[in-house]
């Protein structure tokens, strides 16, 4: 009979690019450059809406400003806008921000 592990390697311990997390100076790269959660609520009708926005960096360098918005309990539309720098992007997002909040949202 072969035994299958016979001869076998171990297989190296995968590393990942950045600091260690182990090290207490090291700080992670931030995963939202911004974030905002607003809500919107209709006591006559007992109904809540939220708008979620966000900055976050793109794998291809670019930044994205991403919205999802839609009442609590249901199902949710999202919306990407991509921007060249980040200034571009947190521009769009305090604009977005001004704009849902003039509609009612806290």
């Amino acid at each position: 009979m072969i035994d299958p592990l016979e001869g076998a390697v171990d297989a190296p311990t995968p590393t990942r690019d950045g600091p260690d997390p182990t090290d207490g100076n090291a700080q992670a790269p931030p995963l939202l450059a911004s974030y905002r959660c607003l809500e919107k609520q209709d006591r006559a009708t007992h109904q809540r809406w939220f708008c979620a926005l966000s900055v976050q960096p793109t794998l291809f360098g670019d930044w994205s400003l991403i919205r999802e918005w839609g009442r609590m309990g249901a199902p949710s539309q999202v919306d990407v806008k991509r921007y060249a720098s980040q200034e571009a992007a947190e521009a769009a997002f305090a604009q977005q921000v001004r704009e849902t909040r003039q509609c009612g949202y806290a």
